[in-house]
This record gives C-alpha cells, sequence and structure tokens, in this order.
C-alpha cells in the first residue's frame, strides 16, 4: 500500500492556490496550505490564517475546499471540515479533516451474516450519514433484484396473532427467530438476544438490490403505520366514520405505539441478513475551557430571544432532517418579529382593494377578505430576515442567503404536500444551524449594547 501523498500549495507561480469556507474565498488570507491524502487515512489539511485580513462572513463550521488553479483548470486536493483553530498571535492555526460525518457519527451495535463487504459499507456509510451521491461502491450495481424482509421490535404493542395494517404485517413474540438465525454476534452478544426480545414486531417486504434502501424504504412504510394507529386510538367517537361500532379502552387510547431500538433485515434470495441500531447517533464529545470562555449570556434576554435560542437547539440535537429545517426556521421568525418592513400597499391602496373585494362577495366572506389583504401586505421572511441582518451588521455572504433559501423551500415544500425525504445533505444543515448561532449572538450583542430592536 503506497503511503500519504502530501500537497504543498502555493510554492510555484503558476500554481494559485484556492480556499473557500463554504462560498467565501479565503485564499489571500491563507498560509503554509499542506493537504495529505492516502488510501489509508482520511484526508488531511493545514493551513494558516492570517486574522487581520481574513473575511468576517469566513465560517469554521461551513465546508472547506482546497484546490489549486493550473493552466485555467482547477484541481480540487481537500473537501472537508475545520477541527481546531489555535490562536498564535495575529494568526490562526488550522487543522482540518475529510470524512468527518464518519468520524462523528455512531452507527451503532451491528450483527451480519451472509452480507458482502460492499453492502455492508454502504450501510455503515449511509447510517454515518453521507449521500448516495458521495458514495462509490461499483459493487453495488451487480447485486441482484430480491425481495427484503424488514422486521423491527415494537414498543407500546402486544399482540396475541399477527394483524394487518395496510402494508405492514404486526406479528407477536417469538416470530422474529427465522431472521436472526446464522448471525454471529461476536462482540455483540446481547445483541440478538435484545432483539428476540420484543413483545411485538412490524414487518414490511420491500423488492430491492441494496441492503440499506430495502430498509429505509421498509422503515418508512412501518413509520406511517404506527402514526396512522397512533391516531386511530385516539378516535374516540362511539362509531368509526362507517358507522361501526368500536370497542374503546382508556388505557388503549393512551398508549404511545414506536419502534424499537433495533431494526432486522434478510434478502430472502441470497439469505444475506442483518441486526443493527434503527439510527445512527451523533458521537459522544465535551466542550473544553476555551470554547467556553466566550460564552456570556445576555443579562436580560428578550421573550424572543429565549424562544429562539430553545428553537435553535432542537435545530442542532434533532435526529429528523425535516423537524431540525422547522426548529431553525421557528428560531428565525422568533428573530425577526418586530422587524419593520416596506409593505407593497398603501393604506389607501388597501382600502380601495377591500372595498372592491366586499362589494362582489357576501357578508360571511368580508372576514376573510380582511385576512387576505393582511396576507398580502405582510413582508416575506427571507425579506425581514435580510433586514435584520443589514440592521444587526452580520456578516452574511450570497451563498449563506442562498442556503437558508433552498432550506426554506425543503420546509414548504414538506409542510405543502412535497417530498418531506428530498431533503439537505448532513453538511449543509450544519452550516445552516451554525448561520443561525451567527445570527443569534450578532442580535443579542446589538440588544446588549442598547441600539434597540425586539425587547419581546
Amino acid at each position: 500500500m503506497s503511503g500519504p501523498r502530501r500537497n504543498r500549495l502555493g510554492l510555484a507561480r503558476e500554481r494559485t492556490p484556492i480556499v473557500r469556507f463554504g462560498d467565501v474565498d479565503i485564499a489571500s488570507s491563507a498560509e503554509a496550505i499542506n493537504t495529505r491524502e492516502g488510501l489509508d487515512v482520511l484526508p488531511e489539511a493545514q493551513l494558516r490564517l492570517k486574522l487581520s485580513t481574513t473575511p468576517d462572513s469566513a465560517d469554521y463550521l461551513a465546508p472547506v475546499v482546497i484546490a489549486m488553479r493550473e493552466g485555467g483548470l482547477e484541481h480540487e486536493l481537500f473537501q472537508g471540515s475545520v477541527l481546531t483553530a489555535v490562536l498564535e498571535g495575529e494568526y490562526a492555526v488550522l487543522k482540518c479533516a475529510g470524512g468527518q460525518l464518519l468520524v462523528e457519527s455512531l452507527m451503532g451495535r451491528f450483527a451480519a451474516a451472509f452480507m458482502t463487504a460492499p453492502e455492508i459499507a454502504h450501510m455503515a456509510a449511509r447510517a454515518a450519514g453521507l449521500d448516495e451521491d458521495r458514495i462509490v461502491i461499483p459493487a453495488l450495481e451487480d447485486l441482484p433484484l430480491q425481495t427484503f424482509e424488514v422486521l423491527t421490535g415494537l414498543e407500546g404493542i402486544e399482540i396475541d396473532t399477527p394483524i394487518q395494517l395496510g402494508s405492514v404485517r404486526l406479528l407477536p413474540a417469538g416470530t422474529a427467530e427465522p431472521l436472526a438465525a446464522h448471525i454471529d454476534t461476536g462482540e455483540e452478544t446481547d445483541l440478538v438476544e435484545e432483539f428476540l426480545g420484543a413483545r411485538a414486531y412490524a414487518l414490511s417486504l420491500v423488492t430491492e438490490t441494496v441492503a440499506y434502501r430495502a430498509e429505509s424504504d421498509a422503515l418508512a412504510e412501518i413509520d406511517w403505520a404506527l402514526a396512522w394507529l397512533s391516531v386511530h386510538l385516539r378516535y374516540g367517537l362511539v362509531r368509526l366514520p362507517d358507522g361501526r361500532a368500536q370497542p374503546f379502552s382508556r388505557v388503549a387510547a393512551r398508549a404511545q405505539p414506536r419502534r424499537g431500538p433495533l431494526v432486522g433485515g434478510r434478502a430472502l434470495q441470497t439469505g444475506g441478513r442483518w441486526i443493527h441500531a434503527a439510527s445512527s447517533q451523533a458521537a459522544l464529545t465535551v466542550a473544553g475551557q476555551d470554547a467556553l470562555q466566550s460564552s456570556a449570556i445576555p443579562n436580560s434576554p428578550s421573550s424572543s430571544l429565549r424562544q429562539a435560542v430553545l428553537a435553535a437547539r432542537r435545530a442542532a440535537d434533532d435526529l429528523d432532517p425535516i423537524q431540525r429545517i422547522g426548529a431553525l426556521w421557528e428560531a428565525i421568525e422568533f428573530l425577526v418579529r418586530g422587524i419593520g418592513a416596506p409593505t407593497p400597499l398603501a393604506r389607501a391602496q388597501r382600502k380601495a382593494l377591500r372595498l372592491k373585494l366586499i362589494d362582489v362577495l357576501p357578508p360571511e366572506h368580508h372576514e376573510r377578505v380582511d385576512r387576505l389583504i393582511a396576507l398580502i401586505n405582510e413582508a416575506p421572511l427571507m425579506d425581514k430576515l435580510r433586514l435584520l441582518i443589514e440592521r444587526d451588521s452580520i456578516p452574511f455572504s450570497a451563498g449563506d442567503f442562498e442556503l437558508l433559501k433552498s432550506l426554506r423551500e425543503v420546509r414548504n415544500e414538506a409542510l405543502h404536500g412535497g417530498d418531506p425525504t428530498a431533503g439537505p445533505k448532513p453538511e449543509e444543515l450544519e452550516h445552516a444551524v451554525a448561520l443561525l448561532s451567527r445570527i443569534i449572538f450578532h442580535t443579542a450583542e446589538r440588544t446588549a449594547r442598547g441600539d434597540g430592536g425586539d425587547r419581546g
């Protein structure tokens, strides 16, 4: 195996270094740039930033790209994240690494039998948060199309006989042994035992070629069935909508059916099978002395700022990407509360429009006319956000705005009937949370100086 290859940029006139944090060009402030790559190591990079010339909008939590331009062509040498920035006089010495999603996520306990190495590698990479377009495993294309059984333990359910719930089949305890057969747990001696100990299971059949994709599709169906079941349990009328009388138990109505922590799968043609934690978790880390020294809390935060910070924490901590985006925009709505933005309709125009509409509509719709005019005259949220950023002189690049705008579109699409699975990449979400934190800190600083702004 060949050793790691090092690249040192900026040593020849014809080679121009390129360094970007997100879309912010910091090449003019970067010195002593070194990258390292190899077959047996994750990509690494080191550089030194001259702080006096570094753009204010350079964000350590933005994706880092290091490349060189040679003869009109751009050759990428590194893509990853900043790990540390150590202050040394007028400089910040940066250490960067690639593939951080694989390092920062824990796939959890895993055991398998009769699965190929490419299948396991793909499942590990996807569970760590990498998108399909970032994973290249040619051997996956040779896998056969087959039926997969995906089985997950259930909590909050106990049954004696199988029940069909749409495309999902609910099974009683003691039905998972065939899937778990032949799985060697290795060090995870309790994994199979815990999987077999569930009081009930949900089974979904999926036709696919790749195990992880089959599991993802199956769990989506299971989650939908359990969500519908939760709604059904809280339906309290004596008769169902079709007229049938329904039995009732208050204990059952309070139940919260949900998936257990483990999921298993079996390929019916090849015999491959696996059991693992149903979702990856972030690796636990700690914040030390240096990181906490600048964390001064505002003395008298406004109610808007308090709610924005609480929402921002959910945007950082939630596992579901759509929930994270919703929390992010909830925080922004609190932050822009009270921001005065130009309205498209003057008072006279609003009055004239109202008179025309109520003249052709019956009285019971006049209140809706007032609400519609108010909605038309409300400044868009992105416009308010721009005004907030301009008011508080927050460093923000065009790419920062584009990222938040794209997440707003994802949120609206999911909220109004679009596909909620078409979410952003994990690194984009992390960058967006960093942007939100930037807005909160600058807004809090402005309020602390007594420069005005919303005080709740």
